[in-house]
């Protein structure tokens, strides 16, 4: 299993304290032949307001697990361009 991408997004910024709950849910499996792209969302909400806090989305790309018949081509993920056009350090 590769780790392929991640993106967390702040909507109203971080708090450096406060009670939060997580939810998780499968966005999309994807067939790539012998390999499956699996996307997954997970939401941090405020427990007592149900604010949205944050939000990350994580893609893993499992070899030996593809050939199912699935879609090949996702509709969801969030694109992320590179800082400064460069990959990180």
């Amino acid at each position: 299993m590769f780790d392929d991408s991640f993106h967390l997004s702040f909507p109203d910024g971080l708090f450096p304290y406060g009670c939060h709950l997580r939810h998780c849910r499968l966005m999309e499996v994807l067939d790539k032949g012998k390999a499956a792209a699996v996307t997954t969302i997970v939401e941090t909400r405020d427990k007592h307001t149900g604010q949205l806090m944050f939000e990350n989305q994580s893609t893993v790309f499992i070899r030996g697990a593809g050939g199912f018949g699935g879609k090949r081509v996702g509709k969801g993920a969030v694109y992320v361009a590179r800082p400064f056009g460069r990959f990180p350090i």
